[in-house]
């Protein structure tokens, strides 16, 4: 028997799970973003997914800047229920603007959140 699970999905969830663990009171106090870069320091990740993780990482921050209120209502908020949709309704007005011109992304609303959830942890450790 094996186990297989997407990585985004998963390191999301981690993340998640320790936002909410140390920062449920209240919105944390956001100090400045991490390296993304140096998040990469597998020399065999090949160069494309290298510059996907950073650029997901910056995206992330950028929506977390935008609305660190609606980010921290959509992590405190349990997976398909109406906080969860109003928090990405909220969100959704941010997220064009922190897309580089030309790049089209895809991805669900569970990798966004775990993004938004790694980023945020890390800035609140930060901060």
């Amino acid at each position: 028997m094996s186990l297989k699970f997407q990585e985004e999905l998963l390191r999301g969830a981690v993340f998640k799970a320790a936002y909410v663990q140390t920062h449920a009171k209240a919105l944390p106090v956001l100090g400045a973003a991490p390296d993304w870069a140096s998040d990469v320091t597998d020399a065999g990740m090949p160069a494309e997914k290298r510059t996907l993780h950073v650029g997901l990482r910056q995206l992330g921050n950028c929506i977390l800047d935008a609305q660190p209120a609606a980010v921290h209502a959509l992590l405190l908020a349990d997976a398909g229920t109406a906080a969860e949709q109003e928090a990405f309704r909220e969100l959704t007005p941010s997220i064009g603007p922190c897309i580089p011109d030309g790049v089209t992304l895809s991805f669900s609303r569970s990798v966004l959140a775990g993004l938004l959830a790694e980023v945020a942890k890390r800035r609140a450790d930060n901060g």
